[in-house]
């Protein structure tokens, strides 16, 4: 089943940065990591949020951005870094503030249990401290994040309710007024054979490459050799041709428009005619086709409850947040405008460089 995903980003990072022992930068650590001089860009009740917290910050938020969508769209993202960064140190520094005034503490017991916790999902501790390497940390700074996020969790835990389980009605209704998440489209499997078109070819070149392509399919035809068999030996997509020119099941805008209808128009258990498309000449055979679909109720009735249960935490969590904020002295020194001239564009490469495949950089 797909969601759309928007549901609440600032909040998501947030539980990220609660339950993922580097994701979180604790407001007095980065004080005491930065420069003197970093330039105090907003108060919250007197605690400075000053310039390096808010790059971590921003960089935090590029960085998990970065894992899920293109370089480009990244880019297109980035104006809303630093009102959304400021957001988060604002949110952070309210809950260390009123977590103190509250009382709450984190004992070093239960430090040290969530702290074994964490080490347990790397292989050893060698692992452990590279972890920590790459993230340019020591324990102790590691340990102090850490109590600081479980001291953040131990509030909301105190003071936000835990969201009750929606009814079959409201979750029956979600499910009809939103049909888009539950429509399965129509999906091809189908094998090809490609021969690509050098640049600079004449008229009977390309016609001399389309010709081999028909003589290999009556070679089919003629059970003179399989289809998986010609894939292998002689197209030029070789991802496919290992595996017989099998591509698997695809949905029709995932391919170009001219393999997309030649594939979608022949019949299971067909080729189609020679399609040229910006890739070259493909003979397509196809496996198999599976018509557009929609997901029964029953079948995703648990997964729409749990969902709209999330949305409704979520929402309770940001009302916390919001009455928080009504209760506190706020104030921005630093425009976002002002902000954007003295820091320029951040690319993919600077904020997560070892997320990069070799040929990506």
């Amino acid at each position: 089943m797909q969601y759309s995903a928007p549901i609440f980003l600032l909040f998501t990072i947030f539980l990220t940065s609660i339950t993922c022992p580097f994701g979180l930068l604790a407001a007095e650590d980065s004080a005491a990591s930065s420069d003197p001089a970093k330039k105090v860009i907003a108060k919250v009740d007197g605690t400075e949020i000053t310039e390096a917290m808010l790059l971590h910050e921003i960089d935090q938020m590029a960085a998990y951005m970065a894992r899920r969508i293109p370089p480009a769209q990244l880019a297109q993202k980035e104006r809303y870094f630093f009102d959304n960064a400021l957001e988060r140190c604002i949110v952070l520094s309210l809950l260390t503030n009123t977590a103190a005034k509250e009382g709450i503490r984190i004992s070093d017991a239960e430090l040290e249990e969530k702290i074994q916790e964490i080490k347990k999902q790397f292989p050893d501790e060698e692992q452990f401290q590279a972890a920590l390497q790459s993230q340019k940390i020591d324990e102790k700074t590691f340990r102090d994040r850490i109590r600081t996020s479980m001291i953040h969790e131990k509030l909301l835990d105190a003071n936000v309710k835990e969201a009750e389980l929606p009814s079959d009605a409201s979750a029956e209704e979600f499910y009809e007024k939103n049909p888009q998440f539950f429509n399965v489209p129509e999906k091809c499997r189908a094998s090809h054979i490609l021969l690509t078109i050098p640049e600079g070819v004449t008229d009977e070149q390309k016609q001399a490459i389309k010709d081999k392509l028909i003589a290999t399919k009556k070679d089919i035809e003629d059970k003179k050799i399989t289809f998986e068999d010609a894939a292998r030996q002689m197209s030029d997509d070789k991802g496919s041709a290992v595996q017989g020119g099998d591509l698997g099941y695809f949905q029709r805008e995932q391919m170009v428009k001219p393999f997309a209808d030649a594939a979608f128009s022949t019949p299971a258990g067909q080729m189609s005619d020679i399609v040229e498309s910006q890739f070259g000449y493909h003979l397509i055979l196809v496996a198999d086709h599976k018509e557009t679909s929609k997901i029964s109720y029953d079948e995703v009735k648990d997964k729409i409850k749990g969902l709209l249960k999330e949305r409704n935490q979520v929402d309770a969590v940001n009302a916390y947040f919001e009455s928080l904020k009504k209760k506190a002295k706020i104030e921005q020194l630093v425009s976002k405008e002002e902000w954007d001239a003295a820091h320029p564009p951040l690319s993919r490469e600077q904020v997560v460089p070892e997320l990069l495949e070799p040929n990506q950089k």
